[in-house]
C-alpha cells in the first residue's frame, strides 16, 4: 500500500519537475540573449529596441488599455491625436529603457558618464551631505536604471532598494547588471535592517528609492490630487529620512535625446526631524 503511493505520488511529481527544467532552460536563454544584446553597438541596439516597440505596442498591446485610461484622465484637455502620440511614444521610450538596462551590463564608466549626466552633482559633494548618509529618491522617469553610476563619485555607497524578480536566474542577471558600478541592491523588505547596521558600523550610504511606486494597501494612508487623480503616496522616504535623520535629495531627470539623459539633484531637505509630517512630499510634488 505504502510503495504504491508512493508511486503515484512520484507519477503526479515528475511532470512538475520537467515543468521546472524546461522553465529553468527558458530561463537560461533569455539570460543569455540578453548578454549578447549587450555587446552589440547602440545603433543596433536601438533597431532592436525598434523591432520591440512594434512587438509591444501593435502585436502584443501591453497595458495599452491602462495607459490610454491614465492619459485620458491626466490630460483631458488634449486631443485624442495628442494623447495617442504621447501614448505611442511612451512605448517607444519603454523599449529604449528595456535595451539601454541590458547595455548597461557592459558600459564603462565613461560612457555610461557621457550619457547619463548629472548636471550638478556637486549638490550631492556639499557641506550639508559630507560624512551623512541621505535618501536619493527619483521616479520610473527618464532612465532610473542608469543613475547607480554616481556611486563611483560620492564617498556614500548607494543602496538600490528593489523588489526581488520571482525568476531567480533573471534575478541574478540583473542584480549583476545594477551592482556592476558599486551600488548596494537591497530588497525592500530589508533596507531598515541593512542601513541600521551600517550606521552603526559608521559607513555612509546614499539610499535610493522609487518612489512612484504603488503602496500596498495596508501602506495607504495618505491620498492626495496627482494628475487630476486622487493618487496614494509613498511614506517610506520620509519615514527613513526622520528615523536616521537623513537629508532628501529628488533627482530630476530629463531626456535630451534617444540615449542621453541629464540628472539634476534637487535638496528637499537637509533636517528632516524638523520638517512637519509630509511637507518634503508636498515640496516634491508642487
Amino acid at each position: 500500500m505504502i510503495c504504491h503511493y508512493q508511486t503515484k505520488m512520484t507519477n503526479l511529481l515528475l511532470p512538475l519537475q520537467h515543468i521546472f527544467m524546461v522553465k529553468r532552460f527558458f530561463s537560461y536563454l533569455i539570460v543569455a540573449f540578453f548578454k549578447m544584446l549587450s555587446h552589440l553597438p547602440f545603433w543596433l541596439l536601438y533597431a532592436v529596441a525598434d523591432c520591440f516597440y512594434v512587438i509591444l505596442y501593435y502585436l502584443i498591446g501591453y497595458r495599452k488599455k491602462v495607459v490610454r485610461k491614465n492619459l485620458n484622465n491626466s490630460f483631458p484637455e488634449k486631443s485624442l491625436e495628442e494623447l495617442l502620440r504621447i501614448e505611442k511614444r511612451y512605448f517607444q521610450h519603454l523599449a529604449d529603457v528595456f535595451v539601454e538596462t541590458i547595455k548597461f551590463r557592459t558600459m564603462s564608466k565613461a560612457e555610461i558618464s557621457k550619457r547619463c549626466k548629472y548636471i550638478n552633482k556637486e549638490i550631492l559633494q556639499a557641506p550639508e551631505f559630507q560624512n551623512r548618509s541621505f535618501i536619493c529618491i527619483q521616479g520610473h522617469y527618464g532612465n532610473w536604471e542608469w543613475i547607480t553610476h554616481i556611486n563611483t563619485e560620492i564617498e556614500q555607497r548607494i543602496l538600490a532598494v528593489y523588489k526581488p524578480l520571482h525568476n531567480e536566474i533573471e534575478d541574478k542577471f540583473m542584480l549583476k547588471v545594477r551592482e556592476q558600478f558599486g551600488a548596494m541592491l537591497v530588497p525592500k523588505n530589508n533596507i531598515l535592517r541593512v542601513l541600521a547596521r551600517r550606521q552603526k558600523d559608521n559607513k555612509l550610504s546614499a539610499v535610493g528609492l522609487i518612489s512612484d511606486q504603488l503602496p500596498d494597501v495596508n501602506n495607504m494612508t495618505y491620498w492626495m490630487p496627482f494628475l487630476n487623480q486622487d493618487t496614494p503616496v509613498f511614506l517610506g522616504a520620509e519615514k527613513m529620512a526622520k528615523m536616521f535623520d537623513m537629508p532628501i535629495v529628488f533627482l530630476h531627470t530629463r531626456k535630451v535625446k534617444r540615449g542621453h539623459y541629464e540628472i539634476e539633484a534637487i535638496p528637499v531637505t537637509v533636517t528632516p526631524k524638523d520638517e512637519r509630517p509630509m511637507k518634503s512630499l508636498i515640496n516634491i510634488c508642487d
